[in-house]
């Protein structure tokens, strides 16, 4: 049984904020649609459409979140040289994954006005975890707690 979305007034936006699809070809397996499914199971009220280093599957999650009356942020975990990012509010980007010092992918997602967030602190991808005199350096608005690696 699905649960009854929390009212935005009340709440304001309630999503999983570390969640891919299939269009992620990285880690991510759900259809746009269980997508949606998924988060009017939860009781979130807002969806998230998230990818590794592109938002090419935004328009379609977008899509069939309007059929259920769902805004949708569209969303990226971007992979920089060092580790990962996650922002929000995304528009376009058109950089290679993986090259980018942290402090440029920054810059040009604040030029779309996104809230950008270290992905999971305690995973080293590449050069290792996000330190904290790492985080005090970069001007990012939060830190991902936790997600469903456990990480």
């Amino acid at each position: 049984m699905a649960a009854k979305p929390l009212p935005i007034d009340k709440y304001g936006a309630v999503f999983d904020a570390h969640v891919h699809t299939y269009f992620d070809f990285h880690d991510g397996r759900m259809s746009p649609e269980q997508l949606v499914k998924t988060t009017l199971k939860w009781g979130f009220n807002w969806v998230n459409a998230m990818s590794h280093d592109t938002i090419r599957g935004f328009p379609r999650i977008l899509r069939i979140a309007r059929e259920y009356n769902l805004p949708c942020v569209p969303a990226m975990e971007i992979s920089t040289g060092y580790n990962h990012l996650l922002a929000f509010g995304v528009q376009e980007w058109k950089y290679a994954k993986d090259s980018w010092d942290p402090e440029f992918v920054i810059k040009e997602l604040r030029k779309q006005g996104c809230a950008i967030f270290l992905s999971h602190p305690t995973l080293s991808p590449w050069r290792g975890p996000w330190t904290p005199d790492i985080a005090k350096r970069l001007d990012v608005d939060g830190i991902e707690w936790n997600n469903a690696s456990g990480q």
